[in-house]
């Protein structure tokens, strides 16, 4: 019977998906900032923030960053779904590197105006962003300049693939006989 319940609790697991985390910054507050001098708290949103500020907009909170800057999840790998980002300018130049253990797994350069534009990242399996002025990384007096804001960050959203409505049904199917044979069972031991 335990070997049944198991099995069926496990079916369960693999069909249920993973919540997404939906950063937004509007939870916070200029008393959460002020000890640490206006940057985000650590650990804000489940991960470490390098060089970025919090600021409010009416009723919206939003990171600003300036130079190079970065987020961490400690060794705990993440996703990076994406984010809306403003650049400081009309076209505001950003690379973006999505780290793992000190690799580099992603490496993209994207060009922001100053307007909020929604930015796909889908970096998998990483537990660093790093965000510099193109080719300044490793230079933090070239990346002086760079300014930039982020809202709405997405992490840890299923990347690929989402389970169509029939997917879910299918999964359900195929749990269904081992759910009667569970039912066949504890009938018989009865």
């Amino acid at each position: 019977m335990k070997k049944i319940l198991m099995t069926l609790s496990l079916s369960l697991v693999l069909i249920t998906p993973v919540a997404a985390t939906l950063i937004t910054f509007d939870d916070l507050t200029a008393a959460d900032v002020i000890y640490t001098g206006g940057q985000i708290p650590q650990g804000y949103g489940g991960l470490g923030w390098l060089n970025f500020s919090w600021a409010q907009s009416g009723t919206d909170g939003f990171a600003g960053s300036w130079g190079q800057s970065g987020i961490t999840s400690g060794l705990q790998p993440f996703t990076l779904n994406g984010a809306y980002l403003t650049g400081g300018s009309s076209s505001t130049e950003i690379e973006v590197r999505g780290v793992r253990t000190g690799g580099i797994l992603y490496d993209d350069v994207f060009v922001l105006n100053n307007e909020s534009t929604w930015v796909a990242f889908n970096y998998v399996g990483i537990d660093t962003v790093l965000f510099a002025k193109p080719g300044q990384f490793g230079n933090p007096v070239g990346s002086e300049g760079l300014h930039f804001s982020m809202d709405d960050l997405i992490i840890n959203e299923s990347v690929g693939a989402i389970p169509e409505p029939g997917t879910w049904f299918a999964g359900a199917l195929l749990a269904l006989p081992l759910a009667i044979g569970a039912f066949q069972r504890l009938r018989q031991t009865k």
